[in-house]
């Protein structure tokens, strides 16, 4: 190899010497916002953009997961609650690459133009993160110029993605793997409350708290009904950013909330969104009348 060749060679070399650290570190981050740094951070080493964008679907849904947006070194904090329309959702739904040149001439799909003009970017590369058939997410790179992208580098960003889709394979299943033996320490750490608690309430407590560390939730309660039939009383209730509205010894109705129908069916109820607006009254706590 000629001394010439030997220098075109390096830079290529360093690329891949950069994505391969950037995968490593993605695969070994812990939690999200880690991820996000990282990420960012590392593909900086290997590819110029202005604007990235990240979207890990939840397994076998369109339902979002996780999102990352970061624009002209910025993260923004813009939800993405529903991909449907963008350029995102084509990817990810037939597993093919897009890139748009110039989104000031692109009509295919005019919100998701409108939101990169606002950003003041152009042209954008969106690739699907994949692993085998299991479609995990997408990837979108842009920038502040047209035409930032080529064919050569649409096959580099596709090796990108690649590494990124094993990175985020990989994060996700230590993720689910740690998760697991949260639960299962929980199992034996309720176990053994149960063998050696003989107080019904710090019982309950225990319970409660237990459930809120490894659910990663703001508050964990347990309730049991009242001897009429009528409410639900809150036993139990680890909930340290609590503001006072909601507190041990409060009674729910059990006819029309949430609590109340769990108690009724034996099944669980799941609600996305909890405030004043999507509740109806009858469904927050109140005190049960005396006598």
């Amino acid at each position: 190899m000629s001394a010439l060749q030997a220098i075109d060679l390096e830079p290529s070399t360093r690329r891949y010497e950069a994505l391969l650290r950037a995968a490593n570190a993605i695969a070994r981050c812990d939690d999200c916002d880690t991820a996000a740094d990282v990420l960012t951070k590392e593909l900086r080493e290997v590819i110029a953009f202005d604007y990235l964008q990240l979207v890990a679907f939840e397994n076998g849904t369109n339902a979002v997961g996780w999102h990352l947006l970061n624009c002209f070194g910025q993260r923004k904090k813009t939800p993405l609650t529903d991909p449907e329309g963008t350029p995102i959702a084509w990817v990810h739904e037939f597993q093919q690459p897009i890139i748009t040149s110039d989104w000031s001439r692109e009509t295919q799909f005019p919100k998701h133009g409108q939101f990169l003009a606002e950003l003041g970017i152009r042209s954008t590369c969106a690739l699907p993160l994949a692993r085998g058939r299991r479609r995990l997410g997408v990837l979108e790179i842009g920038s502040a110029r047209p035409h930032a992208h080529s064919e050569e580098d649409l096959k580099f960003l596709s090796l990108v993605a690649d590494q990124l889709a094993l990175a985020v394979d990989a994060a996700t299943n230590l993720y689910l793997s740690e998760q697991a033996q949260d639960r299962l320490k929980l199992i034996l750490d309720l176990t053994n409350q149960v063998v050696s608690n003989l107080d019904f309430q710090q019982l309950l407590r225990a319970i409660s708290a237990s459930v809120r560390q490894v659910m990663h939730c703001d508050a964990a309660a347990i309730m049991l009904p009242e001897s009429n039939g009528e409410y639900l009383r809150v036993h139990a209730l680890d909930f340290p950013n609590s503001k006072g509205f909601f507190k041990e010894q409060v009674t729910i109705p059990i006819a029309g909330t949430m609590p109340g129908q769990t108690f009724r069916t034996g099944r669980p109820v799941v609600l996305n969104r909890l405030d004043p607006a999507s509740v109806p009254a009858e469904m927050y706590p109140r005190r049960h009348p005396k006598g």
